[in-house]
């Protein structure tokens, strides 16, 4: 993966952490803006942002060789590690109705 994407592993290693440690700030944040901001209209936006962070993420692999590779991998990894999680947690009262 390392060489195909032209990161180093220590540069790998760094989205990952980006990744994992994401998960540990939302947790905080996610239950103040779902009280704040409501269910329904939580999971649309933060549906969004997963698709936009996702979309960077993407964005970034076009750069491969460039200064803009790292950037753009770890504000996509980022984004999609915190509002993906964020709209689970807004989707929760809804999974007993889907099940």
């Amino acid at each position: 993966m390392c060489g195909g994407a032209g990161m180093t592993p220590q540069e790998y290693n760094l989205l990952y952490a980006i990744y994992a440690w994401t998960n540990a700030a939302v947790v905080i944040v996610a239950g103040f803006l779902i009280d704040k901001l409501g269910n329904r209209f939580g999971v649309f936006l933060f549906s969004f942002l997963t698709v936009l962070g996702s979309a960077i993420f993407a964005l970034g692999s076009h750069f491969k060789g460039t200064e803009y590779l790292l950037p753009l991998m770890l504000t996509g990894t980022a984004a999609v590690r915190l509002w993906k999680r964020i709209t689970y947690h807004c989707s929760e009262p809804y999974h007993s109705v889907l099940v």
